[in-house]
C-alpha cells in the first residue's frame, strides 16, 4: 500500500503487511500480531548481505494501562478487563497473553522482502512474566574510522512483585544471522517490584551512553564485547563506568520522580532530556534539561570528571516545562545549528488516576522551541500569550499554534470563550528527524479515543449525571466542527526550521495509527514506525518524489498564493484526497501534476504578476472544488437546470402566444 502526498512531495509506502487496512492486524509479524503496541525504536545496521532495518516493539501497551486504572479504583466493581475491551473499546483493544517483547528485522530497500523475527524476550525462571516487556531505545555505533560495528538496544521490563527484574543492553554484530542470539553487554538490577528502565542511548565523541530510570548515565569508552555472567538476574556493569547520578541532575528523580529520558549532543555537549509521564508525577513541575561534559579539571566536576549544568528547570535560564507544567517530557533534534525542542503532555497517565475520561480533561497540546548555541530561545509552534511572564511565550516564528492546530476565522473574528480554546488533539511531538535536508516530526493524536465516549462508556467512567454525560458528548460534537484534524497522527515538514506544512494528518489513513513513534533517516529513504495498540504497529517508508523541492513554493497553487496554508490550497489538497486520489484516472494527473509542476511553480514563485494572474485562474477551479467538497455542487447544477428549464419554457411560452 502506498499513498502520493502532494502537501511535501512525498510517497510513502507501508512496509509490514500490505495488504492490510485499518482495523486489519498488524504488528510487523507477517499475518499480523495485533500485541506489538508500538514500534518502540528503530535503527539500521550495514551487514555483509545489505543493510537491515531492525525494530523492536512493545506489548500490549494501552491494555496494561486499563489493568492498571482497574486496579487504581477507577471503574465500578462489576468492571472487568474483557468488558473494557470489548465493549467500551468495541473490539479494538485485544486481550493480552503473551508479554515477551519482539525485535524484528528485514532488508532496508527490498521491496518484496519479508520481516523477520529475530529475537523474542525470554521468561522470568519461574514465572509467566517476560525480562523485556520491549525495546525502547536502538543506536547503530560507528567507530572512529566510520564504519558500523555493531547496533545496540536498550530494553524495558514490567514490575513484578516480589521479583527482582534487571534490564539490559543487547548488542546485534555486523554479521548477525539466522539463529544468531545477540549478546547482553550491560545488565542492570533493580529492586523486587520494581524496574530500572533504559530509555535513552547515543553516542557522543565515540562512546556509547545508556540513561536508567534512577538517572545514571553509563558510558563505554569502545563498544562493548564481555558478556556479564549468566542469570539469575544482578548487576553487570564490565567495560562501563558511570558519568552521571540522580544528584548530578539535582535529585530530580528523589523529588519529582522524574529519569532520564532523551539524549542529543550539540555544540560540544551532551543534553540530556528528564521527565515523567508517569500519574501526577508532573502535576506542579515540567520537563528539565541539562547539558555535560567531560572537564575533570572543573571546581564542579563529579567523580567521573564531569560537569552538569541545568538549562531548563529550578535553578536554570528558563522555568521547568518552559513555564507548561504539564509537558513532563520532551524530544530533542539539532537542525540549521539549533537545538530543537518538542514537548509532551502526558494523557496515558490520566487514564490510570482517572480513567479514559481523564484523557479529555488533561488535554494541552504540545510546543516546539528552538535554542541556539548561546541558549536563546525562540517558539516556533505555540500558542502566543502576550501577558505570559515569560518572554518567549509571547511570540512565535513558526506558522502554527500548539499542536500544529490555527484557529478558524469564525473563532478569530467572534472571539467567545470557546473560541480561544486550542482544539488540537496532537499531545506529544512524538520523534523529530532530519532527512534530505528538512525537519520532519510526528505527533500523538488522541482523536481515536473519541469514538469510545458514548453515554454507555460514560456511566462505565463513572459519570452517573446524564446531563453532565449530554454536555460531554455535545462539546464532543462541537471539538470536531472546529478542528476537522481527523484521528491518526500528524508528521510535518519544514525546509527553513519555522515554516512548516503537513505530510500527513490521519496516520497514512489509518485512524488507529495514533502515533508516529519513531523516524529514522536513512540515505534515501526515512522510516516511520507507528503506535498503533489496537491493531498493531506498523512500518512505512517515506520517499521524496524526483525533482521536488521538496516543501515551499514547489507546487504551482502553494506558489500563486505564497503559502501552502493558504485556503485555496487546502481545498485542491482536500479535492484531491477525497476525490482525485480515489480513481486510477485522478491518481495519473497527480503523478503527471507531480512531473510538471516544480519548473512552472518556480517560474510563478519568482514574479507577483505571474502569480496575480494563476490565482485569478484558479479562483473558478476552487470554487468548484469547493462546491464538490460541500455537497453543493449537485443541488447548483439542480438549480441551474431549474432556472434553465424555467428559462425555456417561458420561452415556449411566449413563442405559443405568438
Amino acid at each position: 500500500m502506498f499513498f502520493q502526498l502532494l502537501q511535501a512531495a512525498v510517497i510513502a509506502t507501508r512496509l509490514s503487511n500490505p495488504e492490510s487496512v485499518s482495523g486489519q492486524a498488524d504488528g510487523l509479524f507477517p499475518g499480523g500480531d495485533r500485541e506489538n503496541s508500538y514500534a518502540w525504536c528503530m535503527d539500521i545496521l550495514k551487514q555483509p548481505d545489505g543493510e537491515y532495518l531492525y525494530v523492536g516493539s512493545n506489548r500490549d501497551l494501552v491494555y496494561l494501562f486499563l489493568v492498571a486504572s482497574l486496579q487504581a479504583g477507577n471503574f465500578p466493581p462489576d468492571v472487568t478487563i474483557d468488558y473494557l475491551c470489548e465493549s467500551v473499546f468495541q473490539g479494538d483493544i485485544t486481550s493480552a497473553t503473551d508479554l515477551r517483547g519482539r525485535i524484528f528485522r528485514r532488508k532496508a530497500n527490498d521491496d518484496n522482502g519479508e520481516w523477520e523475527l529475530v529475537y523474542t524476550s525470554p521468561l522470568i525462571p519461574g514465572t509467566f512474566f517476560p525480562r523485556d516487556l520491549g525495546y525502547r531505545g536502538a543506536l547503530t555505533f560507528i567507530d572512529s574510522a566510520g564504519t558500523d560495528t555493531a547496533l545496540y538496544i536498550v530494553t524495558t521490563a514490567l514490575p513484578v512483585p516480589g521479583v527482582p527484574i534487571s534490564t539490559r543492553v543487547l548488542k546485534f554484530p555486523h554479521n548477525f544471522g539466522p539463529g544468531s542470539q545477540p549478546k547482553e553487554v550491560l545488565r542492570l538490577a533493580s529492586l523486587p517490584g520494581q524496574s530500572n528502565t533504559l530509555r535513552p542511548i547515543a553516542q557522543y565523541n565515540g562512546k556509547l551512553y545508556v540513561g536508567t530510570s534512577t538517572n545514571e548515565i553509563y558510558e563505554s569508552a569502545l563498544p562493548p564485547e564481555q558478556t556479564p555472567s549468566p542469570w539469575p538476574p544482578d548487576t553487570a556493569t564490565v567495560g562501563w563506568r558511570v558519568v552521571a547520578t540522580d544528584i548530578d541532575f539535582l535529585q530530580a528523580g528523589e523529588k519529582y520522580k522524574y529519569f532520564c529520558w532523551e539524549f542529543q549532543e550539540y555544540n560540544g555537549y551532551l543534553y540530556v532530556v528528564l521527565g515523567s509521564i508517569e500519574p501526577d508525577d508532573h502535576a506542579t513541575h515540567g520537563f528539565l534539561l541539562f547539558r555535560g561534559r567531560l572537564e575533570p579539571a572543573a571546581k564542579h566536576a563529579n567523580e567521573a570528571g564531569w560537569v552538569w549544568e541545568e538549562i531548563v528547570g529550578d535553578t536554570g535560564l528558563y522555568p521547568p516545562g518552559m513555564g507548561i507544567s504539564s509537558h513532563g517530557v520532551a524530544s530533542l533534534v539539532v537542525f540549521n545549528d539549533y537545538l530543537y525542542v518538542g514537548t509532551f503532555n502526558d494523557v496515558l497517565g490520566p487514564l490510570i488516576t482517572s480513567g479514559p475520561a481523564g484523557i479529555i480533561t488533561s488535554i494541552n497540546p504540545p510546543r516546539i522551541y528552538r535554542f541556539s548555541r548561546d541558549h536563546q530561545v525562540e517558539m516556533v509552534i505555540g500558542d502566543v500569550n502576550p501577558d505570559s511572564p515569560y518572554l518567549f511565550l509571547r511570540s512565535r516564528i513558526g506558522n502554527y499554534g500548539s499542536g500544529f492546530f490555527n484557529r478558524s476565522l469564525t473563532q478569530v473574528f467572534f472571539p467567545q470563550p470557546w473560541n480561544t480554546f486550542n482544539y488540537s488533539m496532537n499531545q506529544y511531538i512524538w520523534w523529530m528527524e532530519v532527512y534530505q535536508g528538512k525537519l520532519y516530526c510526528s505527533t500523538f493524536d488522541i482523536r481515536v479515543f473519541l469514538k469510545y465516549l458514548t453515554d454507555e462508556a460514560l456511566v462505565v467512567f463513572g459519570i452517573d449525571d446524564a446531563g453532565v454525560r449530554e454536555q460531554i458528548l455535545r462539546a464532543i460534537v462541537l471539538l470536531s466542527q472546529a478542528n476537522n484534524n481527523p484521528a491518526g497522527f500528524d508528521v510535518y515538514v519544514t525546509a527553513d526550521g519555522t515554516n512548516w506544512q503537513p505530510v500527513t494528518r490521519d496516520g497514512f489513513g489509518d485512524q488507529f495509527n495514533y502515533g508516529g513513534r519513531v523516524l529514522k533517516a536513512a540515505d534515501n529513504s526515512m522510516y516511520i514506525g507507528t503506535a498503533n495498540p489496537f491493531y498493531g504497529c506498523q512500518v512505512w517508508r517515506l520517499e521524496e518524489q524526483v525533482g521536488s523541492a521538496g516543501g515551499g513554493n514547489c507546487f504551482i497553487a502553494t506558489a500563486a498564493f505564497d503559502t501552502p496554508l493558504a485556503g485555496p490550497v487546502q481545498v485542491l489538497r482536500n479535492f484531491r484526497d477525497n476525490l482525485l486520489l480515489k480513481f486510477q484516472a485522478g491518481k495519473g494527473f497527480v503523478a503527471w501534476y507531480y512531473r510538471h509542476s516544480p519548473l512552472a511553480a518556480r517560474f510563478i514563485s519568482r514574479y507577483p504578476l505571474a502569480k496575480w494572474l494563476v490565482r485569478m485562474c484558479l479562483y473558478p477551479v476552487v470554487a468548484i472544488c469547493w462546491l464538490w467538497l460541500k455537497d453543493y455542487l449537485g443541488a447548483l447544477l439542480l438549480v441551474l437546470s431549474l432556472g434553465l428549464m424555467t428559462k425555456n419554457l417561458g420561452w415556449l411560452n411566449k413563442k405559443s402566444g405568438n
